[in-house]
């Protein structure tokens, strides 16, 4: 029968698909019945020798029924149509659309992929799977509304991808110590899920397993755990449970737990990993204390520690050697001195802005991790020497340090992207020297405490996005011109410049006076 054979059909009787000729099976394609209405019944042969998890699909009926066989490929029972397998292999591939309660028979060893997912019916008491059941294949029960526990018993062994994607009425579940396998987003979007239980034994926590399940507050990661994938829990915003990471651990996902804002505990990173992943921690406010980077970690990615506002303190160890951009910003708990060690390469834009560290230090002469990027301090300022082209940008100043006297050196070329973001303790005057040529996005944002910004007469390469947002100058500043050209939508420039807080050097350079450009970019330095 060809798929949308029957759709929207209208049948005020039964419907009776007689049983295929001698030596042939009859084959039901996807969506046969889409949206048919039948007030009778709908009577199915037992010589069915092909079927999809949607050949009923949308099917509304006044019964179903299938001729009862024991030698036919499938069988239908508790509204479940079941295929017979080798050595007594029983798989769930299709169902009754209008199923409202969820039996499955004891003796069925397999959820085919998809088979529930053509369910539109809401189940209630929530869904057990037999102890006989091997596998539970992709997409199985995704969409499911099924209201209360979802239990999983002790000899199940795999779970598909998606399994039970989005299915927004489960209260808990249990992840057996007999499962080995689990594809990636098998609990996505489960909203309901207040509880996850996972079994000592369990190696791997999966891609997405929990993304999304924003009411889940309590799970415990098994101490056999090793690798936990990305986006494992992210956005399971409710999550109460103290982060204990596994000593063996070895494998840390990118945005892991981003956004898991009530997590607590400590950051004890095991001395296993390596990399830690694009924003593993983003946005864990919760998390407290010290944190310590291990010297196994040679890289941390980008947002890895961005918005963590309850940590205190940072302290990293010899053998890290990227630093990737807001890896630590936003972090406004911080406290204390960085200590920049001698073996980091390279240092990105916008790592530690609006994060309130009271100082930076660098070993004596800057680090020797690269020879084209050195890191130094001077003047409490974050410095950045490339020394291929003798440009030198200022990467930060402390947002947590009060200062009436901050002085830019005279060689800066570039203050880069969050640069001074954050720090409200910058007061008096601030003079940018003519040698610098470019100013980050964000690079004096929020600068709030600045009485006045001394700008040089000269020609800017690059004013990126809102480097100048959120200053709170009062006074007018003889010698301050609107720019040349800017883009309306820019809230900075038109802020900055159209409100007069600005003074000009005494002299012009190459006979220019205050020609900034603005460039709207993806990127800052």
């Amino acid at each position: 029968i060809e798929t949308w054979a029957f759709e929207y059909i209208e049948v005020t009787g039964d419907i009776t698909i007689g049983e295929p000729s001698a030596g042939e099976t009859l084959t039901i394609q996807s969506n046969v019945f889409s949206r048919a209405e039948v007030d009778g019944k709908v009577n199915l042969p037992a010589g069915i020798g092909s079927m999809t998890y949607d050949s009923f699909s949308g099917l509304v009926h006044g019964g179903l029924t299938m001729t009862a066989s024991e030698t036919s490929k499938y069988y239908f029972q508790n509204g479940l149509f079941i295929e017979r397998g080798d050595e007594g292999a029983k798989t769930v591939v299709a169902i009754d659309p209008l199923l409202d309660q969820i039996e499955i028979p004891s003796d069925v060893t397999a959820i085919g992929n998809s088979a529930f997912a053509s369910l539109e019916t809401e189940i209630s008491g929530g869904l057990t799977i037999p102890a006989n059941v091997k596998s539970i294949g992709s997409y199985a029960f995704a969409y499911l509304n099924a209201a209360g526990p979802l239990v999983l018993n002790e000899g199940l062994e795999s779970i598909g991808g998606e399994a039970f994607y989005d299915c927004e009425g489960f209260t808990s579940v249990t992840i057996p110590a007999s499962v080995t396998s689990i594809g990636s987003y098998a609990f996505e979007d489960c909203i309901g899920l207040t509880e996850a239980v996972l079994s000592e034994g369990m190696t791997s926590i999966s891609n997405n397993m929990f993304d999304g399940c924003t009411a889940l507050e309590s799970v415990t990661i098994p101490s056999t755990v090793t690798s936990i994938g990305s986006s494992a829990f992210r956005n399971c915003s409710s999550l109460e449970s103290e982060l204990n990471l596994p000593a063996g651990l070895t494998s840390l996902g990118s945005s892991a737990f981003y956004g898991c804002s009530s997590m607590t505990g400590t950051i004890t990173i095991p001395a296993g990993i390596t990399t830690l992943n694009t924003s593993v921690f983003q946005g864990c406010s919760s998390l407290t204390g010290a944190l310590e980077i291990p010297a196994s970690v040679t890289t941390i990615y980008s947002n890895v520690f961005n918005g963590c506002s309850g940590i205190t303190s940072v302290v990293f160890n010899d053998g890290l050697e990227y630093i990737d951009s807001y890896a630590f910003a936003n972090m406004t708990g911080v406290t204390g001195t960085l200590a920049i060690p001698t073996t980091v390469e390279r240092i990105y834009a916008g790592v530690f802005m609006n994060s309130t560290f009271t100082g930076f230090s660098a070993p004596a002469g800057g680090t020797t991790g690269s020879t084209s990027y050195v890191y130094v301090v001077e003047n409490d300022m974050l410095i950045q020497n490339y020394t291929n082209n003798n440009t030198r940008t200022v990467i930060a100043f402390p947002a947590g340090l009060a200062s009436d006297s901050v002085t830019i050196p005279n060689d800066i070329g570039v203050i880069g992207e969050g640069a001074f973001s954050g720090n409200s303790g910058i007061t008096g005057d601030l003079r940018i020297p003519e040698s610098v040529l470019t100013i980050g996005s964000e690079a004096f944002a929020n600068c709030i405490g600045v009485d006045r910004f001394i700008i040089p007469g000269r020609t800017w390469s690059n004013v990126y996005d809102d480097a100048f947002m959120n200053i709170n100058i009062a006074q007018d500043v003889e010698g301050t011109v609107t720019p040349i050209e800017h883009t309306p939508t820019d809230s900075s420039i038109e802020t900055v410049f159209n409100a007069s807080q600005f003074e000009r050097s005494a002299t012009p350079m190459d006979g220019k006076w205050f020609n900034y450009d603005y460039i709207n970019s993806y990127s800052s330095p």
